[in-house]
């Protein structure tokens, strides 16, 4: 059995991602879920200021860390 288990290819998904490509991920779902809400309901959904809605907006995500990313995300219901 446990050989049988290690033979299995490696499953794809953010396991196998690098973290530059999870954060690019997380800020394109999130830039996409904003695009079609008004700023006043992304700022209160996410617990984030409308300044900080409005530098999503602008592509300014450099002041995010990917675990705050990762929170909004789920508060986002991006989650897979």
């Amino acid at each position: 059995m446990v050989d049988a288990i290690q033979e299995l290819p490696p499953r794809s998904g953010t396991l196998d991602m690098e973290p530059e490509d999870v954060r690019a991920d997380l800020i394109a779902g999130l830039r996409l879920w904003a695009s079609h809400r008004s700023p006043c309901n992304v700022a209160h959904q996410l617990g984030i200021s409308m300044a900080r809605v409005r530098g999503m907006r602008a592509n300014r995500f450099d002041g995010f860390s990917t675990t705050a990313l990762a929170g909004m995300a789920s508060r986002a219901d991006l989650g897979a």
